[in-house]
């Protein structure tokens, strides 16, 4: 069996096209000279809401004074704005049921949290309190939130993902390939990904293809182990959620290896108390890049990549207590399909496209918030191979309707409700028109105050003739009082995956008889922070799967079966450092997972006994440099004797450096970013290498109204 080798490249990288961007780059650069303004910026605002007990503030209003720009805070109480604001600005918070509070930006700390305090009892001063414990959610501790640098426009899916520890991004090899996410290498199909509240996770074949989403459009990722609150199903490895950021007006103009070419504009005003922001935008990649293959060098053709696409978001506050968001995307995708290395594949071509609709009506008050969430996902797919005279298609909707609320009736009990209705339909040449209905509850009481807080939680799943499922939950909070060890998570969770459509009536290869995954998670986690030398998280996991659902070859096909019995143990460490007195900020995780199938006592296909990451970067205004570093451990690829077919460890180097000037009114920002810095070939998916060292040229011009 041969062999992808690791190495070095030494020829040079493929030309840029770079007329694409240089007298843009240009005249932007004399506009600049006879515009600048020594006005100082404060380029990113970021932070969490929580209460004097402690407890997480969902969904405040926040205005800036002096721009009269308005944001929202999630469910979550994080709050995130990406245009630059100066920094003699002040912003304003408000949530019913609590003082309202004045900040100026000057005194603002994104590594704090901000402390509101309630309008019925008599306190001091509200204020951001320098030395208050961090705090997550009542019922999810320990998310992973990052938010990308306000000039950023190089930073690719791979290099967001990285920042969560055990996270893996799957792609069949350049920018046209399908990619998908895996973690602590469990399939794809475990780990739900949300896009502005809207579920990315495709009812077809249970993954997500994050090349359906624009690079610029995803601003912040927030990873949560653990929702035990929401009756999602199938997420025994948590949930990933993307979310844009529609404030502000930019344009921004890139080019770079391999013939990649990119435009985005955004949009927004404030109008009638409402925000509305449109964002369109264009990419195109030639995408042919060099391999190399049993000693042989040549270029990976059919690897072009086009994608438009074209978004809207709206957040009008009806009142104080009460606000409705709309949030829609759609992206359209024309691509070639290289093929595997080994058998490459010149003709074949795929169009394929998904538009997503959310919207979203709370109503908070003082003792919790109501929310209504109605959602669509559509997505068509052809693919079309003349050599073996092939043209599928494959149409997918999905409605889904659930509300949700969260009612405090004591200090010490706090009620969690959830219920969703969703429908799937699927018309496909390889499946059939097919259809499935599920409804889903979940009932979480949270109980305890600042010391401890005990969450179970009841949730259960049905779809007719299908399934009639129930399954527990309890997740247990204990904050030590002590300033190092801050808190400590323990928490057990029953989670419950039926098939996808592709599994159980894809031709060739569905099996109808297959059974529903059931996994058990066991989870403990700490936080401690370590003053100067920064917060540090430990998690361990084990995760205990009957009948987990894995495609592999059997006869002429690929075919699902049912792995009898799987397990998965996990041990992450992460770590981040903020020095705002130098403008520096770092992070690092390491992930050590251990994955055994009991049927064959092996580690399960794809899955990595090592993870590794590290990131610097330092923004001394007007400059901005960022490097980081990923290690993608050794993976089975394919079960085989007398050896496996092993994927070698593999390191790749990230590095971007941004000139930002400021103007009257907004700042320009200049970027050069280089990924695969050391230009190795390496795979994620056998017979799928990616691009070698890839460079990107970007110039992004921010204005506020």
């Amino acid at each position: 069996m041969n062999f992808l080798k690791t190495r070095m490249h030494s020829d040079e990288s493929p030309k840029q096209r770079r007329g694409f961007f240089i007298a843009p780059l240009l005249l932007l650069l004399i506009f600049t000279d006879a515009h600048a303004s020594s006005a100082t910026l404060k380029p990113v605002i970021q932070g969490q809401i929580i209460d004097t007990e402690n407890r997480v503030v969902p969904y405040t209003s926040i205005t800036f004074q002096q721009s009269a720009m308005a944001i929202l805070s999630d469910e979550y109480g994080y709050f995130s704005c990406m245009i630059p604001l100066q920094s003699t600005d002040t912003m304003i918070i408000r949530r019913i049921g609590y003082k309202e509070q004045h900040l100026p930006l000057l005194e603002f700390s994104r590594s704090e949290p901000i402390i509101l305090e309630p309008a019925s009892i008599s306190l001091d001063e509200v204020k951001v309190e320098a030395n208050a414990s961090p705090v997550r959610s009542l019922v999810l501790p320990l998310m992973h939130k990052h938010t990308k640098p306000a000039s950023s426009t190089g930073s690719s899916h791979a290099n967001i993902i990285s920042r969560i520890p055990g996270l893996t991004l799957k792609s069949y090899g350049g920018p046209a390939g399908i990619a998908t996410l895996g973690m602590d290498g469990g399939p794809s199909s475990q780990t739900l990904v949300y896009l502005n509240g809207i579920s990315l996770t495709s009812p077809q074949n249970g993954e997500t293809d994050l090349s359906q989403i624009p690079e610029p459009f995803i601003q912040s990722i927030l990873y949560i182990p653990s929702d035990i609150s929401q009756n999602t199903t199938g997420s025994s490895d948590g949930i990933l959620k993307l979310e844009s950021d529609p404030n502000g007006n930019q344009v921004s103009i890139a080019g770079g290896s391999y013939g990649h070419r990119s435009a985005d504009l955004n949009l927004s005003t404030h109008l009638f108390g409402s925000l509305i922001s449109v964002q369109v935008g264009k990419r195109k990649d030639s995408g042919n890049y060099l391999v190399q293959w049993q000693g042989e060098a040549f270029e990976r053709e059919n690897n072009g990549f086009e994608q438009e696409y074209a978004a809207i978001s709206f957040l009008h506050l009806i009142s104080q207590n009460l606000f409705w968001k709309l949030s829609a995307l759609e992206s359209r995708q024309s691509r070639g399909v290289a093929g595997l290395i080994w058998s490459p594949d010149t003709l074949s071509h795929r169009r394929d496209h998904l538009r997503l609709l959310g919207s979203k009506l709370g109503w908070t008050r003082p003792q919790g918030v109501t929310d209504l969430n109605i959602s669509s996902r559509y997505s068509f797919e052809n693919y079309e191979n003349p050599f073996l005279n092939l043209d599928a298609e494959h149409e997918l909707s999905s409605r889904r309707i659930a509300i949700q609320d969260r009612s405090r009736f004591t200090p010490a009990f706090k009620l969690i409700t959830d219920l969703s209705l969703r429908n799937d339909r699927i018309s496909s040449t390889d499946t059939g028109d097919r259809s499935r209905t599920t409804v889903s509850a979940a009932l979480t009481p949270v109980i305890g105050h600042r010391s401890i807080r005990v969450s179970p939680a009841l949730k259960h799943y049905y779809s007719p003739s299908l399934f009639n499922k129930t399954s527990g939950d309890i997740q247990v909070q204990i904050n030590p009082g002590s300033q190092t060890f801050q808190q400590v998570a323990l928490g057990y969770h029953e989670v419950f995956r039926y098939p996808s459509f592709n599994d159980l009536y894809w031709q060739p290869g569905g099996n109808p008889d297959l059974a529903p995954e059931k996994t058990r998670v066991g989870t403990a986690q700490l936080l401690t922070d370590l003053s100067v030398f920064g917060k540090l998280r430990f998690q361990w996991q084990s995760k205990v799967s009957r009948d987990l659902i894995q495609w592999i070859p059997s006869q002429a096909y690929w075919a699902p079966q049912n792995i009898k019995s799987t397990s998965r143990q996990s041990a992450k460490l992460s770590w981040s450092l903020e020095i705002s007195s130098y403008d520096l900020s770092a992070y690092a995780s390491l992930a050590f997972i251990k994955t055994n199938d009991a049927a064959t006592n092996k580690p399960l296909r794809y899955a990595p006994k090592q993870t590794r990451a590290l990131g610097l970067s330092w923004t001394p205004h007007p400059i901005e440099a960022e490097m980081n570093y990923r290690y993608l451990g050794e993976r089975i690829s394919m079960y085989d004797f007398p050896a496996d077919n092993i994927l070698p460890g593999t390191s790749t180097w990230f590095a971007s450096l941004t000139y930002i000037h400021a103007l009257d009114p907004g700042s320009v920002s200049l970027s050069l970013s280089v990924d695969n810095l050391s230009d190795v070939q390496y795979e994620t998916i056998r017979g799928y290498p990616e691009p070698g060292r890839t460079f990107r040229m970007s110039i992004k011009y921010n204005w506020n109204q």
